[in-house]
């Protein structure tokens, strides 16, 4: 299983499904597999594949806690945000200071419309990840989505703070600077705007990125 899993993460998905089609046929009933199988079309982008996979892994072995993050994405994907609520809910039972399943908790909050608790549910995501090496991305895309929370309830100056925040979390991650450059504009920042836009497109392009807002 160990080896499979490392053809998948480098992305070595046709030998990968070579050696579970074997496996399988030997342990039919191993939920751990089908999560494998699962996750093969979840990395390709075919959530509806990947589905009745991590469904039946569940089935198999409920207590196999990774399924639930990754079925809680797929759900996601699929636009069934009720019961990628429930999965991501799930997990955090299994782990509870998974701050990535904190983050999709609230994303799909945030697209139920429930402003407050996706903010509570960001906040814990950029409180469990912000100490951890390696994990600007992923706060970054906390505070990104907590600027959508301050946008959709039309504080733009909030907006401003959470999206300069997540550029300085990770100045590689373009999402917010697009964002922010809207911010400025709503805001009547004109030349802002347009450093910002500028610097998503740099960014987009492959070139280094600026410093950040100043």
């Amino acid at each position: 299983m160990t080896m499979t899993l490392d053809f998948i993460r480098q992305g070595n998905y046709s030998i990968a499904r070579e050696r579970l089609d074997l496996q399988l046929e030997h342990q039919p009933t191993s939920g751990k597999l089908h999560f494998l199988a699962g996750l093969i079309h979840h990395r390709q982008d075919d959530y509806g594949r990947a589905r009745p996979y991590f469904e039946q892994a569940i089935a198999l072995e409920p207590d196999y806690s990774s399924t639930f993050y990754f079925y809680g994405y797929c759900l996601y994907y699929l636009g069934e945000l009720d019961r990628a609520l429930i999965t991501f809910e799930e997990h955090l039972r299994h782990v509870p200071d998974e701050g990535d399943s904190h983050f999709g908790r609230g994303i799909v909050l945030l697209e139920l419309g429930e402003l407050d608790e996706a903010e509570s549910a960001l906040n814990r995501a950029i409180e469990l990840q912000q100490d951890e090496s390696g994990r600007g991305h992923e706060v970054s895309k906390a505070h990104t989505r907590l600027g959508d929370v301050a946008l959709q309830r039309g504080e733009y100056e909030a907006a401003r703070d959470t999206l300069e925040a997540a550029i300085e979390a990770d100045p590689r991650h373009p999402e917010p600077y697009f964002k922010l450059s809207q911010v400025h504009r709503r805001l009547g920042h004109e030349e802002k705007a347009d450093e910002m836009m500028q610097r998503y497109e740099s960014i987009r392009s492959g070139e280094e990125p600026g410093e950040g807002p100043r």
